[in-house]
């Protein structure tokens, strides 16, 4: 949606509600006197101007703006809105099943685009767009969404925090295959509010792979298998499905070549 469709939409329900309170005042008798028919008038009338003249006051609750919140938003920072919006699209694309490389375009911003948006939307934003870059086999992009991410490490905190860590030490596994790399990232995946054991043994798998270590390396990747079902979302079940398909395949050609050899 544009700047201007996106204000519509979030003004219609204050708009709704006050225009109700106006027609409300409008047609409700003026000469009922004092009785429960006059008070459920005044009550309707009240109730319905009250949140609508709230809802256009900018607060947060709960990690939701309210109307007024997201239209002064929308005013002082549009591009930022906007990607918002746009994440949570790409967030649903991904829950239905949409792989990462799949996403569209539209919905996730050029590398160059990432200085103009601040954090934590740029933050989100690098993630996604890093992820459609490797899981599409673009290098280029995925790096420059890399240095993004670790501009924006230093101020963030908690779930925000794992979740760079876990691109990171995606990048290094499924893109540039940097051991050390990975390994400086892997300790940082800490709490998150969704499962990520699967995507960690994954890493892990790749890490011990990388090192040589063959048999810890198909054991991770079994165990990354075995909790598969646990991955919020089908969109990430299916990149992290191709990596391990990979990162087997790979260890068996490895075990094989080894077993030649001997």
């Amino acid at each position: 949606m544009s700047r201007g469709e996106v204000a519509i939409h979030v003004a219609a329900g204050p708009a709704t509600n006050i225009a109700t309170a106006l027609l409300i005042y409008v047609v409700m008798p003026k000469d009922a006197g004092v009785g429960l028919a006059n008070s459920l008038w005044w009550l309707a009338l009240i109730s319905a101007g009250y949140f609508g003249l709230v809802n256009l006051v900018p607060f947060s609750t709960s990690g939701t703006r309210s109307d007024g919140g997201q239209l002064l938003d929308l005013a002082v920072s549009p591009r930022s809105h906007l990607a918002g919006q746009q994440l949570q699209q790409v967030v649903n694309l991904s829950r239905d099943g949409v792989r990462p490389r799949d996403w569209p375009l539209s919905l996730v911003p050029q590398a160059s685009e990432l200085e103009s948006i601040k954090p934590p939307i740029r933050t989100s934003y690098a993630y996604l767009a890093g992820l459609r870059a490797i899981d599409a086999g673009d290098a280029t992009t995925a790096g420059i969404c890399a240095c993004s991410l670790v501009k924006d490490f230093d101020t963030a905190e908690g779930a925000a925090a794992t979740g760079i860590a876990l691109m990171m030490a995606t990048y290094a596994a499924a893109c540039t295959r940097d051991s050390e790399l990975l390994a400086a990232w892997l300790p940082h995946i800490g709490e998150h509010w969704v499962d990520l054991r699967a995507q960690v043994l994954w890493l892990k798998a790749v890490q011990a792979r990388l090192e040589l270590r063959t048999h810890d390396a198909l054991q991770f990747a079994r165990e990354s298998r075995e909790l598969m079902a646990s991955v919020i979302d089908e969109g990430s079940r299916v990149f992290l499905g191709d990596q391990l398909d990979l990162l087997e395949a790979e260890l068996g050609s490895s075990d094989h070549a080894m077993r030649v050899r001997a």
